[in-house]
C-alpha cells in the first residue's frame, strides 16, 4: 500500500475527529490548559481501536490519583473475598 492510499484511508475514517481530540486533549494537559474531546462511532480504518486506551490516558493525566486508587480497591477487593471465605468456612 502506498502512501497516498494510506493517507486517504486515515483522513476518511470516522473515528479521526476522535482521536485528534483526544492526542489534542494530552498535549494541552501536558502544557497545563484544557480542551474536550469529541465522540464518533463509525466504522472507519481501525482508529477507533484506540480511542479507549486514549480517553484513559487522558483520564489518568487529568486525575493522576486513578491508578492507586484502581490498584488499592483490587487489593482490597481480594482482601474482602478471603475474609468471607474464611468466615463461611469457620462457621459449623
Amino acid at each position: 500500500m502506498d502512501a497516498a492510499t494510506v493517507a486517504v484511508k486515515v483522513t476518511a475514517d470516522p473515528a479521526l475527529p476522535t482521536v485528534v481530540a483526544l492526542v489534542s486533549e494530552i498535549k494541552a494537559l501536558s502544557s497545563g490548559t484544557s480542551s474536550s474531546a469529541a465522540s464518533s462511532s463509525a466504522p472507519g480504518i481501525g482508529l477507533d481501536k484506540i480511542v479507549g486506551p486514549l480517553r484513559g490516558f487522558v483520564a489518568y493525566k487529568k486525575h493522576p490519583w486513578i491508578l492507586p486508587a484502581f490498584a488499592g480497591g483490587i487489593v482490597l477487593g481480594i482482601f474482602a473475598f478471603g475474609v468471607m471465605t474464611g468466615r463461611r468456612r469457620s462457621r459449623p
